[in-house]
């Protein structure tokens, strides 16, 4: 009886390890690829961003030197959600993950999602200007 009990019990240890070890590298992965994201929409701005310059260089109007300045903000806070990733994997790998780390990630995902969002609209109204600006 006892030389069962100890092995329910080595097979459950064993299947608390491999669910932890799937979580971490699920959490490794999302990271991966959030990050690649990240770096696709700030290449992406940064070709918004020359497209703009190069095709509005004869007529900067007030709407183009915003379009321009949001462009610039959203390239800076690319670069401080980097900064983010940065500064996380760094926590992670001295201290593991843990529920302030899972917090803190929670926090880059928002920040992430909201810059998806303005380089849909900084696109759009690039498009936008092509098309039906004269």
């Amino acid at each position: 009886m006892n030389d069962n009990s100890e092995k329910i019990e080595e097979r459950i240890n064993d299947l608390k390890s491999t669910g932890l070890n799937l979580k971490l590298e699920a959490h490794k992965n999302f990271f991966k690829h959030l990050d690649r994201i990240n770096d696709r929409l700030f290449t992406l701005n940064l070709s918004v961003l020359a497209g703009v310059i190069a095709i509005f260089r004869d007529r900067l109007y007030t709407w183009e030197i915003i379009h321009i300045f949001l462009i610039l903000i959203n390239l800076c806070l690319y670069g401080f959600v980097e900064y983010l990733f940065i500064d996380l994997y760094i926590k992670e790998y001295h201290n593991g993950v843990n529920v302030k780390s899972e917090k803190y990630f929670l926090k880059i995902k928002l920040l992430t999602e909201i810059l998806t969002f303005t380089t849909i609209i900084i696109i759009l109204y690039f498009i936008f200007k092509i098309l039906f600006d004269k």
